[in-house]
């Protein structure tokens, strides 16, 4: 199953693309970039139209806690794998649908390939879903993947999205209290909260590659 916003634009090697990285690597799910332009008609072939681009990451399960990079809605699933999954949620005026389908199948340590290739142009105008739903829901969303695994996360995993909860959505005022990590871990915590707050002031992507690259180069204790 191959899926594409309606008001997306694909380019003529999307399908095929996906489908030759989804025989040779067997993934589960395999998603792309996409280059962003605005306006209701077609984009330029010259890229003149073009904006910015967004290339996803891959299956890193803290940097997906603070910001997308396991794809978007242009994706292909296996059909029998996203019945397993039991598909999207429907949840009516809120958005992240693809963040929140992404985000478990990572959890769940299922297989997910990204391409680091702008497959689709992505459509951005005053009626997107993202910009007429509120940002707190959409992301209150996303995060419930995250929230069915939290009983058998690490500590350190655990603690990162106790914070990111109450920071990203004020519900609480105060440091967090973190007195059930052991000390040795609190270190790396204290980075991944410099972190948090670091993307929630610049959201700059740059601080994200570095955090993936940490993510994969190094274990996280439990």
């Amino acid at each position: 199953m191959i899926f594409l916003d309606d008001d997306d634009v694909a380019k003529p090697h999307f399908v095929k693309t996906l489908i030759a990285v989804a025989e040779n690597t067997e993934a589960d799910v395999v998603t792309a970039g996409f280059d962003i332009f605005y306006g209701l008609s077609r984009p330029f072939s010259d890229g003149k139209s073009i904006t910015s681009r967004y290339l996803p990451l891959g299956p890193a399960k803290l940097v997906g806690m603070l910001e997308n990079v396991f794809g978007n809605g242009e994706m292909l699933v296996r059909k029998e794998f996203f019945v397993e999954m039991g598909g999207f949620t429907e949840d009516y005026g809120v958005g992240f649908e693809d963040y929140e389908f992404l985000a478990k199948v990572v959890m769940k340590g299922r297989h997910l390939e990204t391409i680091p290739e702008a497959l689709v142009y992505h459509r951005k105008h005053a009626n997107n879903m993202i910009q007429t739903t509120s940002i707190k829901a959409n992301q209150m969303r996303f995060l419930r993947a995250y929230e069915d695994v939290h009983s058998v996360a690490s500590k350190v995993q655990q603690s990162l999205l106790s914070y990111t909860q109450k920071r990203l959505f004020e519900r609480d005022e105060g440091k967090l209290e973190c007195n059930f990590i052991k000390n040795e871990n609190q270190t790396m915590l204290n980075s991944l909260i410099d972190i948090v707050e670091d993307i929630i002031l610049s959201n700059r992507f740059v601080i994200l590659s570095f955090f993936f690259f940490w993510e994969n180069e190094y274990f996280l204790p439990d």
